[in-house]
């Protein structure tokens, strides 16, 4: 097998892509010990980002904007109905 050379910047989305491809292998791996009817649970659709989006991504879930007004209100009536199914 002929082994090709690659510039860093053409590995990088092969190498990320075949990571979510593994990924998604080894949770369809748990789901065959699991039962076949959870299989849903793990259908996706593999979203290739640039790495500026990658980087954009990842600053918005280490520091997340502050949530709005409407996400507050939503917060609070998921817990007033929790409460009440207790």
């Amino acid at each position: 097998m002929a082994c090709r050379s690659m510039k860093s910047s053409d590995a990088y989305p092969t190498l990320n892509r075949a990571d979510a491809i593994a990924a998604i292998e080894m949770a369809r791996e748990l789901i065959s010990k699991t039962g076949p009817n959870r299989l849903s649970l793990f259908e996706t659709e593999i979203i290739e980002l640039s790495p500026k989006a990658q980087e954009k991504f990842a600053e918005l879930l280490l520091n997340p904007p502050e949530p709005s007004a409407g996400l507050r209100h939503a917060f609070a009536r998921h817990r007033q109905l929790i409460r009440r199914m207790q």
